[in-house]
């Protein structure tokens, strides 16, 4: 990515200027996720633009500068990869956000920030970019192993009685920071035979995040199993972890 983009990709603590950004001029900065990422934090500040507030456009109202996260998915947009967008100008410096977003549980690879002075500005602008990540500990694995294309693996899981909160964490090698990715679906099954579905009916597990998550509140007690699905893996294989907590305790398989 590098070599073809002429960018550096980031990583922890990073602090950048973007220098004075021409009307419709980006600037880009690719940010790794590493696996056991919680958030990212983005902050934008230090606001500077090359005009006084009434020499910039005013029939927008000033010039102004907008900022675009997205995702490590390398090829979706809008609700699926996009992350947040911000908008700022000289007269309201904090319109969304206060300058600052998080990305909680982010897709593991390579993240894009970009900011960009609108192309209708008169002037020119700048900011500082911070950006740093929030890691989790990621305990002992309640599985691990590798799983082919095209096939899958059944973990059981046992769920003792008064669990509040189970989650299922699913990660694998070739993530969005990979080519080709993996595309490795995790199917969660609870002890009556029925495959778990959410508030909304959708199957968590079974999406195009890395890594893939789901809870379970007040799980039912007994023998769950947990199939690791190896939708498409274009390497022919990739090696996963699975880790489910209950209340927060690690299960071991």
């Amino acid at each position: 990515m590098e070599r073809n983009t002429d960018l550096t990709v980031f990583s922890g603590n990073v602090r950048l200027s973007t220098g004075k950004l021409k009307p419709g001029q980006r600037f880009d900065v690719l940010y790794k996720v590493e696996p056991g990422t919680q958030s990212v934090v983005v902050s934008i500040n230090h606001f500077d633009f090359s005009l006084p507030l009434q020499q910039q456009n005013q029939f927008f109202g000033g010039d102004d500068l907008f900022v675009n996260i997205h995702s490590a998915k390398t090829s979706s947009i809008g609700a699926n990869g996009d992350y947040a967008v911000g908008f700022y100008t000289d007269e309201f410096p904090f319109l969304f956000d206060d300058g600052e977003f998080t990305m909680n549980d982010p897709d593991t690879g390579i993240m894009r920030i970009t900011l960009l002075g609108d192309f209708i500005n008169a002037g020119k602008v700048s900011v500082d970019v911070n950006i740093h990540s929030v890691y989790e500990g990621l305990p002992q694995v309640t599985a691990a192993g590798t799983i082919l294309d095209q096939k899958s693996k059944t973990i059981p899981v046992s769920i003792p009685s008064g669990v509040q909160k189970a989650e299922f964490l699913l990660s694998w090698e070739d993530d969005w920071g990979h080519y080709p990715t993996s595309d490795i679906d995790m199917i969660i099954v609870d002890p009556n035979g029925n495959v778990f579905l959410n508030g909304n009916g959708v199957q968590p597990g079974s999406t195009l995040a890395v890594p893939e998550r789901a809870i379970v509140e007040n799980p039912i007690p007994g023998n769950w199993r947990v199939v690791i699905d190896g939708f498409n893996i274009p390497a022919g294989s990739d090696k996963f972890q699975l880790r489910v907590t209950v209340d927060g305790h690690i299960l071991s398989h």
